[in-house]
């Protein structure tokens, strides 16, 4: 292998059980086009994908012309874009097992560093100062009798997995004060709705015990509603670009659907664009002062996220709006959906979103390819720059 040639990507992805073999594909044979026109040779792989004993694995190419997939022996990347998303405990092993094989054979730069739970991402908001007041007080529920006390104190909670996505598993419970009922909405694991009613917090504690069987964070529910009543989020997608720099891809609204717990499109949410419908919740300059702010703070949020957990190469980030226009920092996650934009019908963002990905895997292929290509003729002679095969050792990813 020739040291110049470092543009191999292979997108991890998980399994499916139809054809063809992984979800998302339609979005896949985007990025493959995209990586293409920028000199990268992009395919797809998964945590199941089967190595050979020389310097290949089992992989799906792209054919653009004739539109069609195939399964095929494919060279070991030199960077793995990761968009594996896991679903179970088994998955989650497998996953980092293939990780694992695969680093013991290739030396590969991983693009997609996944977030800590949301606990490990609040505390560290907590420590900038700029970002403190975005957070809403939040607890672990470490047992749900934690709710007796919280709600001598509180009329209303959220409660959502430390690990959770897409809205699941997330419970909204209201309190009557006058009543004394205790009206409990929400999303199972599969995202289906639940509604539930409870006569005394005991009932409730014994409920939310049996449901919240992983861990939970228990926050105060949030009033982020429309004036038309209906829950809504501003999600941000933040992005490196290929000068390796944060650039904001877009903003939109997702609003979530009558009497939803979250606005997630998974739950059957709708996207607007975000600053006309700020403007018609808020004034025009009101609406626009909040988007300027909202983009300031996406940025801001993805340079400190990064200066803690590590290199990152995109995050969605939820915020949401009260009404009386304070913002508050709901979610990031570093492994986003891009539906919203395609939802929006926003051409420039749905491109960016595919553009910046595989702009930022050639910038770091092309930097670590100038590092091997300088440390190459630093530690051997001239008469051996032609030596092929001759992999020095470098920390790239650390």
């Amino acid at each position: 292998m020739n040291i110049t040639d470092h543009n191999r990507v292979g997108i991890l992805v998980g399994e499916e059980a139809d054809l063809p073999w992984f979800v998302d594909s339609g979005f896949y044979s985007l990025l493959i086009r995209q990586g293409n026109r920028l000199g990268l040779d992009v395919y797809v792989i998964t945590p199941s994908s089967s190595m050979s004993e020389g310097t290949g694995m089992i992989g799906y190419r792209y054919s653009a012309a004739a539109g069609t997939w195939s399964e095929e022996t494919v060279p070991l990347p030199d960077l793995v874009y990761d968009r594996v998303f896991q679903k179970d405990a088994r998955g989650l092993l497998r996953y980092r097992s293939s990780l694992v094989e695969l680093r013991r054979k290739q030396d590969f730069i991983l693009l997609g560093n996944g977030l800590a739970g949301k606990w490990k991402v609040y505390q560290a908001l907590l420590r900038e100062p700029g970002l403190r007041r975005l957070v809403p007080r939040t607890v672990r529920l470490q047992d749900a009798s934690l709710l007796v006390s919280w709600f001598g104190s509180c009329s209303s909670a959220f409660l959502k997995p430390d690990s959770g996505t897409q809205g699941k598993g997330a419970i909204r419970i209201i309190k009557q004060e006058d009543s004394g009922l205790y009206y409990l909405e929400g999303r199972d694991f599969n995202n289906k709705p639940f509604a539930h009613k409870f006569h005394s917090v005991n009932d409730l504690v014994s409920w939310v015990r049996r449901f919240a069987s992983r861990r939970y964070l228990l926050q105060p529910y949030l009033n982020l509603i429309s004036r038309s009543g209906d829950v809504y989020d501003v999600r941000s997608l933040v992005q490196k670009n290929g000068e390796g720099r944060w650039t904001l891809t877009g903003m939109a609204v997702r609003r979530g659907s009558s009497g939803s717990v979250t606005a997630n499109l998974h739950g059957g949410g709708s996207a607007e664009a975000a600053e006309p419908f700020l403007q018609e919740q808020f004034g025009t300059e009101r609406g626009k002062e909040k988007c300027a702010l909202l983009r300031s703070l996406s940025l801001l949020i993805a340079e400190h996220l990064e200066g803690h957990f590590g290199r990152l190469a995109e995050l969605g980030i939820d915020f949401g709006v009260d009404q009386d226009g304070r913002i508050w920092l709901i979610e990031v996650n570093s492994k986003p959906g891009r539906s919203v934009f395609r939802l929006l019908c926003d051409e420039e963002a749905r491109r960016n979103s595919l553009a910046y990905p595989m702009a930022y895997a050639s910038y770091l292929l092309a930097q670590r390819g100038d590092h091997i290509w300088r440390n190459h003729r630093l530690r051997f002679p001239l008469r051996s720059q032609g030596t092929t095969g001759i992999k020095p050792s470098l920390t790239i990813n650390e």
